[in-house]
């Protein structure tokens, strides 16, 4: 960590030495990728603090032209008409503005816009642009995810004589010749107008700052203006740590923060996102005396900057960014010489300002939002031939209509949602969460959430005691061994379980031993859960002897899990075209399963066939993992037959729907397969892995029959209606007993 003062000197970045661009993204070292905030407000390039022009009273167009090195050179006019690809990291305020500012550029141009998200993937990045390219785009605008892959997709774009735009760009680099036009954002002065407010404004005093990113440059430049301008002041910065855009994380940052620090005074965040969180968290520890600056903008935070938890941002408008980057590929096409270098205007907007700010230059053009808003609805939405992009086409000012291409360059990936908009309750954050989990449930069944609000050290603590847990012998264990075959309670030890055979498949046992638990809070009284009908989906839990602190740490996370997965269900509906509501009283009385698995090491040779956890998909509606970062993990099978691992990402937990959630949308949402692999053999002494995964299974009694919105004119119900608990049972049994049943 640097010390207040201390100046560091980032000398220009070199990007695409040496690099050969044919037909993927050439070796040019290991590439960072915005991984983490699937919200990353003002950062979808993170952290692009933009460049300060003092002159920031904007007008419709608020950059500032500074006519540097001008790599594009006037020629011959290009097509009057075609189509545009825009290639977007992230689905969120951000990105939105951006798009809506190529909206006004395109507006009555005669061209049309496609748009392309890329999931923050370096290598989704550059084979969108290849597939724009092999489409036969005519113009090519990029938000970039890093230097390197944008320099490489402007570079094939280049070879093609398709001009190209960059939305956001730290500063002169060896890429630029690749590019007709680019916006400029400098880092480093939005750092020092970060650092003079606080001079003018805040007492001295201990300051925690929460970075975006460490490696991508941007953060790193931020803190370079933030320590030039407090250096030899009374100012301290005692903590300065990474949070990946995420606002669970960074409250976690802060929290450890004020835990080593209770008198911190000031908190500095290089995200809105993450402000976002902060903020609230503030609220919540009736915290309203701290100093709290970020250096961004969205829309939740200009609410937030209205209240005692925020007091000033560094503001730019990301719809200028796509306005001046579309612009030049205009420019270009009509042959003229697009102006290449544009800096963006930058100034610290307070709870007296921001309005008044906003009002002259918008983040968002608000007369677009909802043609933006088209690229986020599911009825707006297709796959391309890779999973995890979402693409729709419009005409500028009509309304959007869905296309689909094919990239056989891109790659398999689990998209990383954020789903805290949906929990702020706005209208666009719901909607746009919504689509975005249809989007994954449709394509391949699973993905990652962040900004769910769990707290990373109850987490632990689940963790640390199901661990303890594991580690008593395996007599005291037994004390909570399984009742019976078809009761999902208490423990089993390795081997007792096969799930490859839910699918009719026989293997060895899973090298895995559980610990399950059923609901918590049942009223024994109530024949609903006790009657005969209600068979053994409430039987009663079982707890070992000789850790009795257990049960109520595991009792709470069930309970977190089920309010959690109550959520997700209400952003299935949305992003089914369903009611929010549709789902409770599906859900009201669940018949859902905590399980801990425990995947120890693996000193002998597994048996042929024997797997930590065999081929299988779920059963249920969803499954909530919060899984462990050790060899052995999680891997996903695409449509092409193909295993992939799941990343391990900070904050984030794993969901995937079941069966049970593909038959009732008549599989247009897919169950997908899945497995935990047995580790390398030189590793796997040391390989023992913990999964913490949450079973969400409607009542027993509701029925699974085909959903008004899945059922297209003509279509008729692929799957017969089934109640939860008899297709919930039906396929435990399978495989608690090997594929033999109850009796047998």
């Amino acid at each position: 960590m640097k010390e207040p003062g201390e100046v560091q000197n980032f000398g220009r970045r070199r990007f695409l030495q040496g690099v050969v661009v044919a037909g993927g993204l050439a070796a040019a070292g290991s590439l960072i990728a915005a991984c983490g905030d699937d919200e990353p407000a003002a950062d979808s390039t993170p952290d692009t603090t933009p460049d300060s022009t003092p002159d920031s009273t904007p007008d419709s167009t608020p950059a500032v032209s500074t006519p540097d090195t001008t790599p594009s050179t006037e020629g011959a006019a290009g097509p009057a008409s075609g189509l545009i690809g825009l290639t977007l990291n992230g689905l969120n305020d951000y990105t939105k503005g951006v798009t809506t500012g190529v909206y006004k550029a395109l507006e009555g141009s005669g061209y049309d816009l496609e748009v392309v998200q890329v999931n923050y993937d370096s290598a989704q990045e550059l084979a969108a642009a290849e597939a724009f390219i092999a489409k036969g785009v005519v113009g090519l605008v990029i938000q970039p995810n890093t230097a390197e892959s944008a320099g490489a997709a402007a570079a094939a774009a280049k070879a093609k004589g398709i001009p190209t735009g960059n939305c956001i760009w730290p500063g002169p680099s060896d890429a630029d010749q690749y590019f007709d036009g680019v916006a400029e954002l400098d880092s480093v002065e939005g750092g020092r107008l970060i650092g003079e407010y606080l001079k003018a404004n805040a007492t001295p005093g201990k300051i925690v700052v929460v970075q975006g990113v460490v490696g991508q440059g941007f953060s790193e430049k931020i803190d370079e203006g933030l320590d030039e301008v407090l250096a030899g002041t009374e100012f301290e910065v005692v903590v300065r740590e990474q949070a990946f855009f995420d606002r669970t994380q960074a409250v976690g940052v802060v929290e450890t923060a004020f835990q080593a620090h209770p008198d911190i005074s000031i908190i500095v965040a290089y995200s809105a996102s993450m402000s976002n969180g902060i903020a609230q968290w503030l609220k919540d520890q009736g915290k309203d005396a701290i100093v709290h600056v970020s250096s961004d903008a969205d829309e939740e935070m200009i609410t937030w900057m209205k209240t005692p938890y925020l007091v000033a941002t560094r503001y730019y408008s990301s719809a200028q960014t796509g306005l001046i980057a579309a612009n030049a590929v205009l420019a270009k096409l009509r042959g003229e010489t697009p102006e290449f270098r544009t800096v963006i205007a930058q100034e610290i907007a307070t709870s007296e300002t921001i309005d008044a700010i906003v009002e002259s230059n918008p983040f968002m053009f608000m007369e677009y939002k909802d043609l933006v808003q088209n690229i986020l609805s599911r009825r707006q939405t297709r796959a391309m031939g890779c999973r995890s992009l979402c693409s729709c086409t419009t005409a500028p000012g009509t309304p959007g209509h869905p296309i689909v291409f094919e990239s056989e360059s891109c790659v398999e990936t689990v998209p990383v949602i954020d789903i805290s908009p949906f929990l702020a309750g706005t209208p666009e954050g719901i909607a746009s969460v919504g689509a975005q989990i249809s989007h994954a449930c449709e394509q391949i069944g699973f993905f990652q959430i962040t900004g769910h609000g769990v707290p990373e050290e109850f987490i632990k603590r689940v963790y640390d005691i199901s661990k303890t847990f594991f580690d008593l012998p395996d007599d005291q264990k037994a004390t909570a061994a399984q009742p019976a075959p078809d009761q999902v309670r208490g423990w089993s030890a390795v081997g007792k379980e096969g799930l490859s055979y839910s699918l009719e498949n026989e293997a060895p046992g899973d090298l895995k031993e559980k610990m399950d638990m059923g609901p918590p809070d049942v009223d024994r009284s109530d024949p609903y859960f006790t009657g005969p009908v209600a068979g053994p989906h409430f039987a009663a839990n079982v707890w070992p002897a000789a850790l009795p602190e257990m049960r109520s740490l595991w009792e709470q996370y069930f309970r977190t899990m089920a309010e959690l997965s109550r959520q997700l269900m209400r952003m299935f509906a949305v992003g089914l075209g369903l009611d929010i509501q549709y789902f409770e009283d599906k859900i009201d009385q669940h018949i859902s399963m905590f399980r801990v698995l425990n995947y120890p090491d693996q000193p002998d040779e597994p048996l042929p066939g024997q797997l930590r956890a065999g081929a299988h998909s779920d059963y249920g509606s969803l499954t909530i993992v919060r899984p462990e970062d050790k060899p052995g993990g999680l891997q996903v099978m695409t449509k092409s037959g193909e295993w992939f691992d799941i990343p391990v990402i900070p904050g984030g937990l794993v969901v995937n729907i079941g069966d049970l959630m593909a038959e009732w949308t008549n599989d247009r949402w897919v169950s997908t397969l899945h497995r935990v692999v047995n580790p390398p053999r030189h590793v796997a002494h040391d390989s023992r892995r913990i999964s913490l995964v949450f079973f969400h299974q409607p009542n027993y009694d509701a029925m699974i029959e085909c959903l008004p919105t899945c059922l297209m004119a003509g279509e008729t119900p692929k799957h017969e209606a089934i109640s939860s608990g008899d297709h919930l049972y039906s396929k435990f049994v399978k495989q608690t007993t090997f594929g033999q049943g109850v009796g047998t």
